[in-house]
């Protein structure tokens, strides 16, 4: 078996690296953007309940809706009575779907005639947003 001459391998694994570099650039398909983009990180984690949005139910719902009153007979502080919805029969938060869920369309302000909270302080528009997300991550709601 013939040798090589010193330090032609190495060149030769670095024309290597370079043809496979250029090849993947020249040919890769459009519609295959990850084989020329770096790879996206992991999304953000989901809401916790507790944490990220029965504050927000407190501060702004629970006045109406909580265990004191339940106007249009709807409960906003017990699992059940939230997800089943109030006196319309309409479940009020449909799992992984905001923009079909009743309490998303009232608290985003969707009919103007129809807004939530009615009185005093309105989720700010970031509010509505981590209410919106924990919907359409399911709104899992751990006790």
């Amino acid at each position: 078996m013939k040798r090589l001459p010193r330090g032609s391998s190495i060149f030769a694994a670095m024309a290597l690296c370079l043809c496979v570099v250029v090849n993947l650039r020249l040919f890769a398909e459009p519609s295959r953007p990850e084989l020329t983009q770096p790879l996206a990180r992991s999304k953000e984690s989901p809401l916790v309940f507790a944490r990220d949005i029965q504050p927000l139910f407190k501060a702004h719902c629970y006045r109406c809706h909580g265990a004191d009153e339940q106007r249009a007979g709807y409960r906003l502080d017990q699992k059940d009575a939230a997800f089943r919805g109030g006196e319309s029969g309409e479940a009020a938060i449909v799992r992984g779907d905001a923009d079909n869920s009743p309490l998303i369309q009232y608290i985003r302000g969707d009919d103007p005639d129809f807004v939530m909270p009615p009185e005093g302080d309105r989720l700010t528009e970031a509010e509505v947003k981590r209410i919106v997300r924990w919907v359409d991550e399911g709104a899992r709601w751990d006790e």
